[in-house]
């Protein structure tokens, strides 16, 4: 292991920013390596040492430093996993590494297919983890890979926690003993499922009797659902309770949950999705869940009926994008339906002073969505009027850094850019896959840069996470994404928002993404850029008020596209805005210049030279 662990709670924790969910206690590492290096000498040797075998397929590590230290934090999450299970007593847990590149025979031997995955071999089954590569979400779902398939409830405590189980699919049944045949029968049904889908059993009558359960009888308990479906034809083999499960897999409600929201987002119905919010919290959010319920439990049998729920709790940095998106207030309830390919919706009317709909007016509107008569492929209910024109011309930025303050004095100035681009198409902007503008509040830096980026999944695919490391089918259409650097190209990811001139460690991360970098030239990037970056954070120090926007201007010759997809910077340019004693000082910067330097310009001139260099756009304002 190398001794580069720098700021590691950031990086386990990280996405909890985005899912906001509370992460478990870790211990500090110990710098004992527990990861192995698997190759065509070790492998076996090595696997033959654990009951539980974790393999993480990687991609090849490169030579520049920021994907070095990048592979060193993935492989640190790996060693702190594997420190924090060395002490467990029924079963032994190794961990290693494959390489795609060099150890490729290796990955051929074990089946490893997906690289950058995690691979789990246990009781000669391979289980895909495919959920972010974090010390407590792998460590959580590793206790489930070792807990037995079928959980045993013996008394009325383990009943009363089996029937807390509410947002699952979990199945129930009461066999005589552990050798009886109908056990061992839905036993291996269960290892077919494990971790995934939970399975529960009794052998005791009295616990039977409580769930009206008969003897080698199995219950299907939906999610949300208070009655199970009794699985028919008992006794089972195993294939009939297989055949029942993958039939009836799907829930009439769900939960949206961080685990899971790609694998429920890509099981839509004709493409589109029932979407319900509801803060489970707050009084009106809880009724309206029950009356969700409800109509569920009275749905229960149409198995084209799949409603999605989302409690905004879970996920308070992707409330603001969601607002956005389909233009809805969630500090209340919503149900709508929505477009899975475009993210078009519309959204069922709820009066705020009004009570919740009932049961009945539910069921009524989603039978209309469910016959076509609401579909959002047909047009919106919320009048084009009531947004704004040119949403281009809103800073957008998840991060409360990044956001435009409060309006205070009349004379005071934000970070702002009204562009009149009424002969650029707009589906020119989105093929360059680079951003064109990042405004932000400027803060004097007290936090130390770290040398990961992200991209946003939920560019490309609604209910993804907001920022994440890689992300999955459909990713990268409106967006650059780290591969497009690591072919051999000879760009840095050059920032519009630096790190520079950020003050929290939130406003730091969010500065870490693919969408708020372009190709830059290295020399440009590393030198000659950095040092403007550092001459207007020491003009902006003394200010009471700063704000900065930072564009790109990209080169839109096709055949110097990065990876044939992304555009390459051709110009960077930066313009602040700072209040000193009561007076607003204005500067523009703009490079490189013929001589490869940095113009020191004002705004109008700045202005300028953008609608130029931009070609179609005829105004641009950056300070109105």
């Amino acid at each position: 292991m190398k001794p580069c662990y720098v700021a590691l709670a950031f990086f386990l924790n990280f996405l909890h920013l985005c899912f906001g969910q509370k992460g478990l206690e870790f211990p500090e590492y110990d710098g004992k390596d527990r990861v192995h290096q698997l190759n065509m000498k070790n492998y076996k040797s090595v696997m033959k040492k654990y009951d539980v075998m974790v393999i993480y397929y990687h991609k090849p590590v490169g030579e520049d430093r920021m994907t070095r230290k990048q592979f060193e934090v993935e492989e640190l999450a790996l060693e702190l996993a594997a420190q924090i299970l060395d002490g467990l007593d029924d079963e032994d847990i190794g961990f290693g590494l494959v390489d795609s590149k060099k150890d490729r025979a290796v990955a051929k031997k074990l089946g490893l297919l997906e690289v950058d995955s995690i691979y789990i071999f246990s009781d000669d089954e391979i289980i895909e983890y495919d959920g972010a590569l974090e010390t407590d979400t792998l460590l959580e779902f590793l206790y489930d890979v070792i807990e037995d398939p079928v959980e045993i409830i013996s008394n009325d405590r383990e009943l009363k926690g089996f029937h807390n189980i509410e947002e699952d699919i979990k199945l129930m049944g009461f066999f005589k003993s552990h050798k009886s045949p109908h056990f061992i029968e839905y036993d291996d049904a269960a290892e077919e499922y494990h971790p995934f889908i939970k399975f529960f059993a009794t052998f005791e009558s009295k616990i039977a009797k409580k769930l009206n359960l008969k003897l080698n009888e199995v219950d299907f308990y939906e999610p949300f659902m208070t009655k199970p479906v009794t699985i028919p034809g008992k006794p089972y083999m195993e294939d009939d309770i297989i055949n029942f499960i993958e039939q009836h897999d799907r829930p009439t409600l769900r939960k949206l949950e961080p685990h899971s929201m790609y694998e429920i987002w890509e099981d839509d119905i004709n493409g589109q999705h029932i979407v319900a919010f509801a803060e489970e919290s707050d009084p009106d959010g809880y009724e309206f869940l029950e009356i969700l319920k409800e109509v569920a439990q009275e749905n229960t049998e149409n198995p084209d009926l799949s409603i999605i729920w989302i409690d905004p709790d879970d996920f308070p940095l992707m409330v603001p994008y969601w607002e956005k998106t389909f233009r809805i207030d969630l500090s209340s309830p919503q149900i709508g339906v929505v477009d899975v390919e475009n993210a078009d919706s519309v959204w069922m009317e709820m009066d705020e002073d009004e009570d919740m709909p009932t049961a009945e007016e539910l069921d009524s509107w989603i039978e209309d969505v469910m016959i076509g008569n609401i579909d959002p492929k047909n047009g919106n209910d919320i009048d084009d009027d009531d947004v704004d024109e040119d949403e281009d011309d809103d800073i957008d930025n998840d991060d409360d850094d990044n956001a435009e303050e409060e309006e205070e004095d009349d004379d005071e100035e934000e970070g702002h850019v009204e562009i009149d681009d009424d002969d650029q198409e707009e589906e020119d902007y989105k093929t360059w896959r680079i951003p064109v503008y990042s405004a932000y509040v400027f803060g004097i830096p007290n936090v130390r840069r770290i040398d990961r980026w992200y991209i946003e999944p939920m560019l490309d695919v609604p209910f993804s996470p907001c920022m994440a490391p890689k992300g999955k089918n459909q990713i990268g259409q409106n967006q650059a994404l780290n591969e497009d650097y690591s072919l051999g190209y000879n760009f840095n990811r050059g920032h519009l928002y630096p790190v520079l001139h950020t003050n929290t460690v939130e406003s730091m991360l969010a500065t870490s993404t693919l969408t708020n970098a372009a190709p830059q030239d290295p020399n440009f990037n590393q030198i000659v850029w950095l040092a403007n970056e550092r001459a207007v954070l020491n003009d902006l120090k003394p200010c009471s008020k700063a704000f900065v926007v930072t564009g790109v201007v990209p080169d839109t010759d096709p055949k110097k596209k990065m990876n044939g997809r992304v555009n390459v910077a051709k110009y960077y340019w930066s313009a602040y805005a700072c209040k000193s004693n009561n007076v607003w000082i204005k500067r523009g910067f703009y490079g490189p210049d013929n001589n490869g330097n940095v113009q020191n310009v004002t705004i109008p001139k700045l202005e300028a030279d953008l609608s130029s260099f931009y070609g179609s756009i005829s105004t641009i304002t950056i300070f109105p």
